[in-house]
C-alpha cells in the first residue's frame, strides 16, 4: 500500500514536467512550420518586383541641367590599339606536308583591322601634336613663333577631332549595314586611313620646318642682341673719349689761367691768391661734372 502511495506522488509531479517539456510537445517542432521551397522563391521575387517599383516612383537626377556647355567641346584623347601577336608561319599561307609547297589563302579583310589601324594614325597625329607643343616651349622663343606654334598644334588639334568623329560615325555605319556593304565599309575605312596618313606626312614636315625657323631665329636674336651691344659699347666708348679730351682742355686752361696771373705788375700777394681761388674753384665745378658724367656713362646699362 505505501509503494503505491508513494508511487502516485511521483507521478503526480513528474507528469506535469513531462507534459509541459518543449522537446515533448509535437507542437513545437519545426517539422509544422516548414514552408514549402517554390513558395519561398515566389516570395523573394514578389519582394525583389516590389522593391524596383519603389525605386521607379523615386525621382530621377537630371544630370542634362548639370551639364557644363562648354563641356559639349571636349579634348580629343587617344584611342585605344590592340597589338597583334602574329605567328612565325604567315597566316595567309598553308604549307602542304607532302610536298612542301606553300599555297596563298586569299583572307578577306576585317574591318576591326581597319579601325585599330584608324586608331595608330590618330595616335600618331597626337605625337607630332605634343611634339609641336614642345617647341613653344623652347628657351629664348620669340613671340612671334610661339603664335606659329599655337596656330598649327590648333590646326592638328582639329585633324584629330575630325578624324576620330569621321572613324565613331563609320562604327555606328557599319553596325546597321549588312555583309553585302563589307567592300564598301572597307572603302570608306580606306579612304579615311589613306587621309591620315596625308595629314600625318604634312604635319611632320610642317614641325620639322616649323623646329628649324625656331632655332633660325633664336640665333638671329642672338646674333642682333650681340650686335645691339656692341654698338652701344662703340657708343660708350666715344662718349668716354670726347669726355676725357675735354677734362684735358680744362687741365690746360687751367695752367695757361694760372700762369696769366702770375705775371700781373703791381698785383700783391692777397690779390693773386683772391684770383688763384676764383680759377681753382671753376676748374673744380666743371671737373666734377665731366666726372659724374663720366661714369654715369661707363657703369651704364
Amino acid at each position: 500500500m505505501k509503494k503505491i502511495i508513494i508511487l502516485g506522488l511521483v507521478l503526480t509531479f513528474i507528469a506535469p514536467q513531462i507534459v509541459l517539456a518543449a522537446w515533448w510537445n509535437p507542437f513545437t517542432w519545426n517539422i509544422f512550420n516548414r514552408k514549402n521551397q517554390k513558395t519561398l522563391m515566389l516570395e523573394n521575387q514578389v519582394k525583389e518586383l516590389e522593391n524596383g517599383l519603389n525605386n521607379l516612383d523615386k525621382p530621377q537626377q537630371d544630370f542634362s541641367t548639370t551639364t557644363n556647355e562648354s563641356s559639349t567641346k571636349t579634348e580629343p584623347s587617344r584611342p585605344p590599339v590592340v597589338t597583334k601577336i602574329t605567328n612565325k608561319t604567315p597566316s595567309n599561307q598553308i604549307v602542304n606536308k607532302n610536298t612542301s609547297v606553300v599555297a596563298p589563302v586569299q583572307q578577306s579583310i576585317s574591318t576591326d583591322d581597319l579601325f585599330n589601324a584608324i586608331n595608330i594614325k590618330i595616335n600618331k597625329l597626337f605625337d607630332i601634336r605634343d611634339g609641336v607643343k614642345l617647341l613653344g616651349e623652347m628657351k629664348d622663343i620669340n613671340k612671334s613663333d610661339i603664335n606659329l606654334v599655337y596656330s598649327k598644334q590648333t590646326e592638328i588639334t582639329g585633324t584629330i577631332s575630325n578624324g576620330s568623329q569621321d572613324r565613331d560615325n563609320y562604327k555606328k555605319v557599319i553596325s546597321q549595314s549588312s555583309q553585302s556593304d563589307h567592300n564598301r565599309n572597307i572603302n570608306l575605312l580606306n579612304t579615311l586611313i589613306s587621309d591620315l596618313d596625308k595629314k600625318i606626312v604634312q604635319y611632320t614636315s610642317d614641325s620639322a620646318n616649323l623646329k628649324t625657323n625656331i632655332l633660325r631665329n633664336i640665333e638671329a636674336d642672338k646674333i642682333s642682341a650681340v650686335s645691339a651691344e656692341i654698338e652701344l659699347s662703340k657708343d660708350k666708348l666715344a662718349r668716354l673719349k670726347t669726355i676725357n679730351l675735354e677734362i684735358a682742355n680744362l687741365n690746360a686752361k687751367r695752367v695757361k689761367d694760372i700762369a696769366s696771373i702770375s705775371g700781373v705788375a703791381g698785383q700783391t700777394e692777397s690779390q693773386y691768391n683772391i684770383s688763384l681761388n676764383t680759377i681753382e674753384r671753376q676748374y673744380t665745378n666743371e671737373y666734377n661734372r665731366l666726372m659724374a658724367e663720366f661714369q654715369q656713362i661707363k657703369y651704364s646699362n
